[in-house]
């Protein structure tokens, strides 16, 4: 309890604090020296401009045997909106310290540092920057989370609020741009992957932060987009920049649609109860249904409030007994998914025979339960530029995989999600054994308590703000 006092008062008094960033750098496996006293930088809300140049500064706040901490939270003189982002700190925090090896030598450290915006003093933008260093590789990988609030009511808001439908993939267009260009590619050779940006909006630009793997471990880096070019893809209410006319691109007026390429929407409402600002992730079964273990998995997602995607083969659907628990799932919230008829191997279909293993599915559960599936996951994740072509539904991998269909063992399978969840992860299970339902009833209680929300796939989606696009692989919401 203590330790937590500690870290609401550090808070405090670095509030005033700006970018915080980790000097130096350690070869894996190394035990890291004792770094000097940081010192506490000054500025809270910049200028996009400004985001490279006060990257220095350190604001130390505990450390232990295990680990190092150097964290700051945003200041903005809202109670609610700083209320917020100190608790999502404090779960990074907890987190992190929770997950330190006691058996460890050296020590692990976490850096948490943001960029903070004022919006045409009506929206206050945050971007948090989490640097994590765990022995015994210290190895460096970077993540960031986005939030945006009304800067008088307090009252979190959405990307989907902010920005149209089709927002995510014109993001998307405009990274693969700069990383084609970065790379002297063609754009094309990027324009099936979901980079999974956060967004850092200013009055007069949007920057684009994303995770991008090298071999040093996980990076960020920041692509920049005038508000006069994103323009046509923000929504009325929010078109509060001072913008020259003569900036924005003309849009074609009568544009020709494909129907096959029609841009996929995403139906799913957001549970009433979930807090976008702590941590969300999404459960995903695959290969059922089961019947007796698909049911007491519902059942334990019932009991803990919460729901999870069902990925079904189609040729298990037959049975009373399987009909019963899609049912039965449904009814409880989660959400049905297609994993294809037979559990074929798609890279080696045409696309022909991709859209019978697809869409014999749909048939089949129309017939069964009345619905139709919008997302697919392929047999054992396996696609490649000629499958995607074909699959005209946004792809779902997973980046949490348990490996329950090899360990067959329920602390194997909690270790393994407590390991390596995060927000905004897909977790990847099978509901075939008992071993699975004994893991998601042990793992459900640890999860709330660390203050995740568990929902389905589309629902992760819909509170995170990704809009997904059809023929698009998706492996989290991050």
């Amino acid at each position: 309890m203590g330790r937590f006092i500690a870290i609401l008062c550090c808070l405090v008094v670095f509030a005033a604090a700006g970018i915080v960033a980790l000097s130096g750098g350690f070869k894996k496996g190394e035990v890291p020296e004792e770094s000097a006293e940081p010192s506490v930088s000054g500025a809270t809300i910049l200028q996009l401009s400004d985001l490279e140049t006060d990257d220095t500064q350190l604001s130390a706040i505990e450390t232990s045997e295990k680990y190092k901490l150097y964290i700051t939270s945003p200041n903005t003189g809202n109670e609610a909106i700083d209320l917020a982002l100190s608790s999502r700190v404090d779960t990074l925090t907890n987190r992190f310290i929770s997950e330190c090896d006691v058996e460890q030598q050296g020590r692990s450290e976490l850096t948490i540092k943001y960029d903070l915006a004022k919006v045409m003093d009506k929206l206050y933008s945050v971007c948090f920057y989490i640097t994590e260093k765990k022995m015994p590789l210290y190895e460096t990988v970077e993540s960031c989370e986005s939030y945006i609030f009304d800067a008088q009511t307090g009252k979190a808001i959405s990307n989907a609020d902010i920005f149209t439908e089709e927002y995510n993939g014109f993001f998307n267009a405009k990274i693969a741009e700069s990383v084609a260009e970065e790379n002297g590619t063609s754009a094309e050779a990027y324009s099936n992957i979901n980079f999974h940006a956060s967004v850092l909006i200013g009055d007069d630009s949007i920057c684009l932060v994303y995770p991008q793997d090298t071999s040093e471990g996980r990076s960020l880096k920041k692509h920049f987009i005038p508000i006069a070019e994103a323009y046509n893809h923000i929504t009325d209410e929010y078109k509060i920049f001072d913008v020259n006319e003569e900036d924005i691109p003309v849009e074609n007026e009568d544009p020709i649609i494909d129907v096959e390429d029609d841009p996929f929407t995403n139906t799913a409402d957001i549970p009433e109860g979930i807090d976008p600002t702590k941590p969300v992730i999404a459960f995903t079964f695959d290969d059922g249904p089961n019947g007796s273990t698909t049911k007491r998995i519902v059942d334990a997602l019932k009991e803990h409030g919460a729901r999870a995607t069902f990925f079904i083969v189609g040729d298990r659907i037959g049975s009373e007994k399987q009909i019963d628990a899609m049912q039965y799932a449904v009814e409880a919230g989660c959400e049905i998914a297609n994993h294809t008829w037979s559990h074929a191997k798609l890279t080696k279909l045409d696309s022909e025979g991709i859209k019978e293993e697809i869409e014999k599915v749909n048939d089949a559960l129309e017939d069964a339960i009345g619905i139709r599936t919008s997302l697919l996951r392929p047999p054992g994740g396996s696609t490649n530029e000629e499958t995607l072509k074909a699959i005209k539904y946004p792809v779902i991998k997973w980046d949490v995989d348990t490996r329950d269909w090899e360990s067959r063992d329920a602390d194997a399978v909690v270790e393994q999600i407590k390991a390596n969840v995060q927000d905004g992860s897909i977790v990847l299970m099978h509901d075939l054994y008992k071993s699975t339902a004994e893991a998601v009833e042990k793992i459900l209680p640890w999860l709330i308590e660390q203050g995740y929300q568990v929902v389905t796939v589309s629902e992760l989606m819909q509170i995170k703000g990704v809009e997904m696009e059809r023929s698009v692989v998706y492996y989290s919401a991050n």
